[in-house]
């Protein structure tokens, strides 16, 4: 390994994780990876801004930034470590609007508000298990990224497809939203009605809503937090997601075409947008401590000339590289086209103008042999 290609970074922090069950996964790679991490990022901003702040008077003490080898030592300030984007959309709704041509367009408020009444009209569905899914007859012709739907299949863990069920256990991540089925996320995470409260379908020919009423997080012992949100679709194509007590923090939320079609964009719903979109349009939530690979980055630049490939982070804080996964990469620069890749170029954010073209985040240092 030749120092002007690849480098490893190991930060230094004390953190503990739960995550819920989930399938084995080793690779948390996917084409939506670039935009996630720096989604991610920006929305900890606010957050690091305040940290970095409450640090400055213990900056003369901070341990300097130091090289052993090929292997950068970072120590962990600053928010390179953080809760990247906690869930903000309780006692919110999100109305997604299509357009003739397919697209989507979003708008977020407080009006319409989750509808106790519209979920307590609707039927309960009986026996709805951890990671199942019932077929469903829709009361109208629906129109979704300009497929028409007359059935639409309801997962138990907080979304709808289209075309095809999904009841899989892997990681409820941005790149399985997104590369699935067409799908409207509701509150895409390990939900669990068997352990409690109740899913409720209300079938009308002006409306048809599925509201998770109370239903916890999947938990392995106990009963996990209880989230009550509904989906609601309208004759005309629309899409109100509304949201009442949430108690789970991590989440994806969002409308997909299925298969990555049209490509992803990864927004913040609460600060809005007017454009359109022919793709996913989603926002990924998490209140897990994860490495922020694109800060962490710019750390490394400011002590390093911009002169790699690639960089390779490890930790020996005990933190996944994502929920679920052994490792991911995430590309800075991809211009070879015509391979399925997805084209990016934005390194000048990791903090190199010109070279690195990936960063590999191998999660935590313990899981790999001492002498691969």
């Amino acid at each position: 390994m030749s120092r002007n290609t690849r480098l490893a970074c190991i930060l230094f922090l004390s953190a503990s994780l739960a995550f819920p069950r989930r399938d084995a996964q080793l690779c948390g790679t996917y084409p939506e990876r670039a935009a996630e991490e720096l989604a991610l990022h920006r929305a900890a901003a606010p957050r690091r801004l305040l940290k970095q702040a409450a640090s400055r008077l213990a900056a003369a003490s901070r341990p300097a930034p130091r090289d052993i080898g090929n292997i950068a030592i970072l120590e962990d300030a600053d928010g390179v470590v953080e809760r990247r984007n906690p869930f903000n959309l309780a006692q919110r709704s999100i109305t997604f609007t299509g357009h003739p041509t397919g697209a989507y367009a979003f708008s977020v408020s407080t009006q319409p508000a989750y509808d106790a009444t519209l979920a307590q009209a609707g039927t309960v569905v009986e026996g709805l298990g951890d990671d199942e899914s019932r077929s469903l007859v829709l009361p109208f012709a629906f129109r979704f990224y300009g497929s028409v739907y007359n059935r639409i299949f309801l997962n138990s863990d907080g979304n709808l497809t289209f075309g095809t069920a999904d009841s899989a256990t892997s990681a409820r991540s941005l790149g399985r939203m997104t590369a699935g089925p067409a799908r409207i996320a509701g509150f895409f995470e390990d939900l669990d009605p068997s352990a409690g409260g109740e899913v409720r379908v209300t079938s009308e020919p002006s409306r048809f809503a599925v509201s998770w009423v109370g239903v916890p997080e999947f938990s392995a012992t106990g009963r996990g937090p209880r989230n009550t949100f509904q989906i609601v679709l309208n004759p005309d194509g629309a899409v109100v997601i509304a949201y009442g007590v949430i108690e789970t923090a991590s989440a994806v939320v969002g409308v997909a075409p299925g298969e990555v079609q049209g490509g992803t964009s990864v927004v913040s719903f609460t600060a809005g947008s007017p454009a359109s979109f022919n793709g996913a349009i989603a926002e990924r939530f998490s209140n897990a401590i994860e490495v922020d690979t694109v800060f962490a980055a710019q750390k490394f630049y400011e002590t390093h000339g911009d002169v790699y490939d690639f960089l390779v982070f490890y930790n020996n804080l005990g933190i996944a590289s994502a929920p679920g996964a052994v490792a991911f990469e995430s590309s800075a620069r991809s211009i070879v086209d015509g391979i399925g890749v997805v084209i990016v170029d934005v390194g000048r954010q990791y903090g190199s103008p010109r070279r690195l073209q990936a960063i590999m985040n191998m999660g935590q240092l313990t899981q790999y042999p001492r002498d691969p």
